[in-house]
């Protein structure tokens, strides 16, 4: 039997299988402005494209209202997002109350990702004619019926720690699925991502609806593991030639299991050689309502017929084989297609540049545009580092040479092309037989990437030129699993046996599954200097006052001929010549942060870390 619990802060029923821990957020939407945008209002509303106050916000109304004169009005393009912050365990309702006046229609579905267009975990339907029919784990998993012309009470049970989705209307059971399924019936994310009250409708209806009461509560508390990494930043100094190792703990203070993956990623000419690059194309993103009818085809009369380029002296990234056939959209629309390349395939060739793409393209189109983008996530690449326009041959192999190289620093790399499909059903994008690489399919047709629906790779092949750099920094382990109150110790090895003196940066990335900090970044700054042990030796150096906000007063032993100020990054934003035993440095015009001063005295050099405030 469900208990029923009264909030006496609204008007709320609230059905409960178990006792609240938590209410995580609440809001009648009286406190904001009437006539006036939701997401424009709130902290805590988005919309699908990101912005607030354009088509996709709704408007304050008080045409209807539950609790006690205003509620949110949906519709036209109303696409509202209630983002959760990607929970990965627990248990949760989400509910609210929907009113739909006669003749009108209502919809919303939640996603596996807080970033919407990902998967989607849960549709819900209400029809004109009073009917509703959800999709969960597969289309049409259930029905339900409901009264127009009054307030509908959604009760939306979400059990990460079971992997299982349970949806109540008006009080009434509806159905229960696997929650990881996406609302299609494909294996997805056992995640919490975000809740979407779009102006959506079953086909043909006009849809119109009232949302109010809303309350997200927490009935069991999380299980979610908690990252904790000491030291959080390495400063190494060594003599050329030298290899020096150096403790790092990973430890979990929550309560899941930790899972860990470690990449190394070197800051080489950061910023200087992969700037974007501004194109005059115009970017547009379409409605789920018209993509629904905008299917990615594969042409079936495809016969390949162009050669596979030769290889060049240089590395080639890429995943496809030969070109085999080609893919276009059923109606017009824009479109991306992207080769992803990880950590593992791109730091063995850290310091080498990304210099021109080769592509397969079929069928011409009306504009095509090269997309090369940084470090991201999982499910989407990070920023822009290239927006090159190009016009190719069309039922050919092509070569576009960069404007400005991509410097590769070991961070994932997103390389593909962007597409203008203006006429129905031509298929522009070669790719190959397949089978595919996870990494080598992805598309994107609207707001969202996801992988191509057929079993192949996209004709991408990335060209690197160069030499790479000496990899002088690793870790061992690189991965594993990390129990709560057991941590779990990983050896930092720097290695200066190729290395000339000088400063050198990079960063040990920790990309793990605490949904708070996906991904824990170390900075690490190695010197190669020499001298070293002498200086240890026969030199004191004072610094004081560390932490410090407007200066820092260096004072040693024996002449300081020089003082260099470092951020955390390696780059050298202050070099002074000072000749004397004394010397204050101005830290006023710095951010706040940590820093390195490596002082240079006529017995060596000293590396101390300062804080700025």
């Amino acid at each position: 039997m469900k208990k029923f619990l009264l909030l006496t802060t609204a008007l709320f029923v609230i059905c409960l299988t178990t006792r609240a821990q938590d209410t995580l957020y609440i809001d009648d939407f009286e406190s904001y402005t009437l006539g006036e945008y939701l997401a424009v209002q709130s902290s805590w509303w988005t919309t699908w494209s990101g912005g607030t106050g354009g088509a996709e916000d709704a408007l304050i109304s008080d045409e209807q209202a539950l609790s006690p004169t205003q509620s949110v009005k949906v519709e036209g393009s109303t696409d509202l997002i209630l983002p959760f912050g990607d929970q990965i365990s627990g248990q949760y309702q989400v509910n609210f109350y929907y009113y739909i006046p006669s003749g009108y229609a209502g919809y919303y579905n939640f996603q596996h990702y807080e970033s919407p267009g990902v998967e989607w975990a849960l549709e819900v339907y209400f029809a004109e004619t009073g009917d509703g029919f959800i999709h969960a784990a597969g289309q049409n998993a259930a029905f339900f019926n409901y009264n127009h012309d009054e307030w509908i009470f959604c009760e939306n049970i979400i059990d990460l720690d079971n992997d299982l989705g349970e949806l109540w209307i008006a009080g009434t059971f509806v159905h229960s699925w696997q929650w990881s399924m996406t609302s299609q019936g494909n294996p997805g994310a056992n995640q919490l991502g975000g809740l979407d009250v779009f102006a959506g409708a079953p086909t043909g209806e006009t849809p119109l609806f009232y949302m109010d009461d809303i309350i997200w509560l927490e009935v069991q508390p999380s299980t979610d593991p908690v990252i904790e990494v000491t030291p959080d930043i390495f400063n190494e100094i060594i003599e050329p030639g030298q290899v020096a190792t150096q403790p790092m703990t990973i430890a979990n203070i929550g309560v899941g299991e930790l899972e860990f993956d470690i990449a190394i990623v070197y800051n080489i000419a950061k910023g200087e050689k992969s700037q974007p690059l501004t194109s005059n194309i115009p970017q547009k993103t379409y409605s789920k309502a018209f993509l629904s009818n905008n299917r990615v085809i594969e042409d079936p009369n495809y016969n390949p017929s162009a050669s596979t380029p030769a290889p060049t002296d240089d590395f080639i990234l890429h995943y496809d084989g030969d070109n085999n056939s080609a893919i276009g959209l059923t109606n017009p629309a824009e479109f991306q297609v992207a080769a992803m390349f990880p950590n593992s395939l791109t730091v063995p060739h850290a310091g080498m540049e990304l210099t021109s793409v080769e592509i397969f393209i079929n069928d011409p189109a009306d504009a095509f545009a090269l997309k090369i983008y940084g470090q991201g996530n999982s499910y989407e690449p990070g920023a822009l580092l290239v927006d090159q326009p190009f016009t190719p041959v069309a039922y050919s192999w092509n070569t576009i040479t960069l404007d400005v190289p991509v410097v590769i620093t070991g961070e994932d790399i997103w390389v593909g092309y962007w597409i203008n499909q203006t006429v129905i059903e031509v298929f522009p994008a070669g790719c190959d037989i397949g089978p595919a690489d996870p990494n080598g399919n992805w598309i994107k047709s609207g707001i969202a990437w996801t992988h191509l629906s057929y079993d192949y790779n996209w004709n991408i092949r990335a060209h690197l030129t160069g030499e790479p750099m000496e990899q002088w920094l690793s870790v061992d382990p690189v991965s594993g699993t990390v129990l709560p109150d057991d941590p779990e110790e990983v050896t930092v090895t720097f290695d200066a046996t190729n290395l000339v003196i000088g400063t050198y940066a990079a960063e040990i990335q920790i990309n793990n599954n605490d949904p708070v900090i996906p991904q824990f970044n170390v900075p690490v700054t190695l010197d190669v200097a020499v001298g070293i042990n002498e200086v240890e030796k026969n030199e004191a150096v004072l610094i004081y006052p560390n932490p410090t906000t407007d200066f820092i007063n260096i004072c040693s032993t024996s002449e300081i001929n020089s003082v260099k100020l470092i951020n955390y990054i390696g780059q050298t934003i202050l070099n002074k010549i000072v000749k004397n035993q004394k010397v204050r440095i101005n830290t006023a015009d710095y951010n706040a942060g940590i820093y390195f001063l490596q002082i240079k005295t006529n017995n060596g050099l000293v590396t101390k870390q300062i804080i700025i405030k």
